[in-house]
C-alpha cells in the first residue's frame, strides 16, 4: 500500500498531514507514504524534517492583489500535467489532501487518473481548495460538524495531532524549572499565537494584577507581537516571547487561547480547561464557530474579543481558578473529548470507503 499526502501553506495544514501519517506507519510499518508541496514554504523544511520523502512543486499562491491571484490560478492549473507524471511514476493506491492551493493540481490530477482521493477539513468553515475537491473526493474527514459536504461520504473524526498526544508524556520538573515555575501553585497558560495578539496583549497587561495570589500564570506574548507589556515577569507571572504549548497545556489547570483548530485538538486531547477568545480577524469568523464545539459541550467559556475587557478577563480567570463548582464542571466536560483518537477513525473511514466501492 502507498499512499500521496498532500499538505502546505501553514502548519494549519502540515501538523495534522504528519500525525496521520506518523500513526499510520506506526499501525503498518510496511505503508509508504510521500508528501507533495509547494518549493519554498513551510512544507518544503517540516516535512523532511519528520523523515517523509517529499516532492516539491514550483507553485505560487492564488492571493493578494488581482495580477498575483490570476498567475498563481494560472500556476495551479497548469500544474496538473506535472502531478500526471509524478503520480504516474509513484503509483500511489490513495491520494490524500488537507487543504490549501498545493492540493487542487495533486487532487485533480489524481482523479483523472482514477486514484481514489480523500480530504481533510482542520476548520469549521471550509477552505476554497477543499470545497472545490469535496465532489470528487471519495470521503472527507472534519474535525467540526459540517453542512458546506456531502453528508454521506463526510465524518467528523477530528484533527489527527490529538492521537499523537495520547501518549504525551513531561518532564514536569525540567518544564517549571525552564521558566522559574512553582511546583505546589496551580498553573494557567496565555498563549494567542506565533504572532500574538496586541488588542488582547493590552488586556491582559491591564489584567495582572488583579489576578488572585491562589495560582500562577504564564504569559506567551508571542513572538512576533507588536505590543510592548508594560509589567515584567514576577514570582507570580512569567511573560515570555514563546513556550511549548503542549507542554504546559498539560500542566495548566486552566489556559487562555485563540481558537485555532490545531489549539483546540490540543485543549481536547490534553482535557485542560479553557476560556476562548476566537480572533475576529480571520475569514468567515471561523475562529468563532471552532470554538464553540468546546463552549457547547460545556469543556470551555466564550469571550469575544469586540465586547471583552481587563476587568471581565481577571473576573473570569479568578471564577475558574477558585471557585470549585465552575471548575469541576469545565474539568468534567473537558475530559469527556479525551477519548478520541482521529488519526485512527480517520484511516478507519478511508479503509471502510476503499471496501465499500469493490
Amino acid at each position: 500500500m502507498k499512499w500521496v499526502i498532500v499538505a502546505g501553506g501553514t502548519a494549519g495544514h502540515i501538523n495534522p498531514a504528519l500525525a496521520l501519517a506518523k500513526v499510520a506507519k506506526k499501525n503498518n510499518p510496511d505503508l509508504e507514504i510521500i508528501f507533495i508541496g509547494s518549493k519554498d514554504r513551510l512544507e518544503s523544511k517540516m516535512i523532511p524534517e519528520a523523515g517523509f520523502p517529499f516532492i516539491s512543486l514550483p507553485i505560487s499562491s492564488p492571493s493578494g492583489n488581482i495580477v498575483h491571484k490570476v498567475k498563481g490560478l494560472v500556476s495551479v492549473f497548469s500544474a496538473i500535467p506535472t502531478c500526471k507524471k509524478i503520480l504516474k511514476k509513484e503509483k500511489p493506491d490513495i491520494c490524500l489532501g488537507f487543504g490549501n492551493y498545493i492540493s487542487v493540481p495533486v487532487l485533480k490530477a489524481a482523479h483523472q487518473l482514477g486514484i481514489p482521493t480523500f480530504i481533510h477539513e482542520q476548520n469549521s468553515f471550509p477552505g476554497k481548495a477543499n470545497l472545490f475537491l469535496a465532489k470528487q473526493a471519495r470521503a472527507i474527514a472534519t474535525c467540526f460538524d459540517q453542512n458546506q459536504f456531502p453528508k454521506k461520504k463526510t465524518r467528523l473524526v477530528g484533527n489527527p495531532q490529538a492521537s499523537l498526544l495520547k501518549d504525551f508524556k513531561v518532564d514536569k520538573k525540567k518544564a517549571y524549572e525552564a521558566f522559574n515555575l512553582q511546583e505546589d501553585l496551580p498553573l494557567v497558560t496565555i498563549m494567542l499565537g506565533s504572532l500574538g495578539s496586541a488588542s488582547v496583549s493590552k488586556m491582559i497587561d491591564e489584567a495582572i494584577d488583579s489576578f488572585h495570589d491562589s495560582y500562577q500564570v504564564l504569559i506567551s506574548t508571542g513572538q512576533s507581537n507588536q505590543y510592548q507589556y508594560k509589567h515584567s515577569s514576577t514570582e507570580r507571572v512569567k511573560i515570555v516571547p514563546y513556550f511549548d504549548g503542549k507542554t504546559y497545556l498539560s500542566l495548566s489547570r486552566l489556559a487562555i487561547t485563540r481558537a485555532g483548530a490545531t489549539t483546540l485538538s490540543e485543549l481536547e486531547a490534553l482535557a485542560v480547561p479553557s476560556i476562548l477568545i476566537p480572533s475576529p480577524y480571520v475569514p468567515n469568523n471561523h475562529q468563532e464557530i471552532n470554538a464553540m464545539s468546546l463552549v457547547n459541550k460545556k469543556a470551555a467559556i466564550l469571550l469575544k474579543e469586540p465586547t471583552l475587557t481587563s476587568k471581565i478577563l481577571a473576573k473570569q480567570i479568578n471564577q475558574c481558578m477558585e471557585d470549585p463548582a465552575v471548575y469541576k464542571s469545565l474539568k468534567e466536560k473537558a475530559l469527556l473529548g479525551k477519548e478520541k483518537d482521529p488519526a485512527r477513525e480517520m484511516i478507519a473511514w478511508i479503509e471502510e470507503r476503499i471496501q465499500n466501492e469493490h
